[in-house]
């Protein structure tokens, strides 16, 4: 059984799965790295593979901002 959401791509004209970034549908498909995406926004992660960099990276922006939760008020 599948599980993967699915939505239909305009471009490629196929049902892809949205449980994957959208670089690594784009090469599943063959679209062009130039190719404007539709479904981009639906895609889980913008590339599983750079995601834990960002994250890494966004923690020592030194914004100042504690995203850590704290105790629940009173």
């Amino acid at each position: 059984m599948f599980d993967s959401p699915l939505h239909y791509c305009p471009v490629c004209r196929q049902y892809v799965a949205l449980d994957q970034s959208q670089p690594e549908c784009a090469r599943e498909h063959g679209c062009s790295p130039r190719q404007p995406c539709p479904l981009a926004h639906l895609f889980r992660a913008p590339d599983s593979a750079q995601a834990p960099l960002r994250e890494s990276a966004a923690e020592g922006s030194g914004s100042g901002a504690d995203t850590t939760p704290g105790p629940a008020p009173r």
